[in-house]
């Protein structure tokens, strides 16, 4: 992938709502879980952005969480995808279920069908812990 400026995507660089991207920053102490992790790009495609969402846990944080908020404007990693086909049809129905942080994939496929004037021919069932919904103003308009 090409890099670009801020979280711009790559002209090149073509996903559908709903792929993920594996990301590598590299550790020369990574905890047990390694320098990889796997995020569900939550831009829709016509935001023309890559976007990562996740939670970082304050008190024991994995060092790849920890390497990731520590980064600057104008640092770079390692991505490679698009990958997977957790693709919604506009045309079906569907029952959406995510908890959390696993809104993602839903949000960049629901921003997407919306955006493109598609009726959302479904229903979102989503759980979270707190009060600090993720993409909470967002996920009410649509």
């Amino acid at each position: 992938m090409t890099e670009t400026p801020e979280n711009q995507k790559p002209e090149d660089l073509n996903y559908q709502a709903g792929q993920f991207f594996r990301y590598r920053i590299p550790n020369s102490k990574p905890d047990d879980r390694g320098e990889n992790r796997f995020f569900t790009n939550s831009a829709a495609p016509f935001e023309n952005k890559i976007q990562i969402s996740t939670r970082i846990e304050n008190e024991k944080p994995s060092t790849f969480k920890k390497d990731l908020s520590n980064l600057n404007p104008g640092d770079t990693i390692e991505a490679v995808g698009p990958k997977g086909d957790f693709i919604l049809n506009p045309n079906s129905k569907f029952v959406l279920i995510a908890g959390g942080i696993g809104i993602t994939p839903f949000h960049s496929s629901l921003l997407q069908l919306a955006h493109e004037g598609e009726a959302l021919g479904g229903i979102l069932i989503y759980a979270n812990r707190n009060s600090d919904i993720v993409f909470e103003n967002e996920l009410k308009k649509l």
